[in-house]
C-alpha cells in the first residue's frame, strides 16, 4: 500500500484506520470501473485473514490500480 501512496506521489506511513479511509477516498475519485474493482479488490484482501494468496491478490489488485492511473503512452508513428 505505501508503494502505491509513494507512486501516487504522497509519503508517510498511515495507522491502519487512515489506511482504510484514504483507500475509500481512492475508490470515490478513480475514473474506470476497473480501477474502483481494484481498489474494492484490495480492500478485501486486506481484511481477509491468509497468507501468501492474499499478497498476491492485494499485489494484483495494486498494480490494476497503478496501471489504470499512470498515463498512457503513445508510440509515435503510430
Amino acid at each position: 500500500m505505501a508503494g502505491l501512496r509513494r507512486r501516487l506521489g504522497r509519503a508517510g506511513v498511515l495507522r491502519l484506520d487512515e489506511q482504510r479511509a484514504w483507500l475509500s477516498t481512492l475508490e470515490l475519485s478513480l475514473p474506470t470501473t476497473r480501477a474502483r474493482d481494484a481498489v474494492r479488490r484490495l480492500q478485501q484482501a486486506e481484511t481477509q485473514p491468509g497468507g501468501a494468496e492474499r499478497a498476491l491478490v492485494a499485489a494484483q489488485a495494486l498494480e490494476d490500480v497503478w496501471e489504470e492511473l499512470r498515463p498512457q503512452t503513445t508510440r509515435a508513428g503510430s
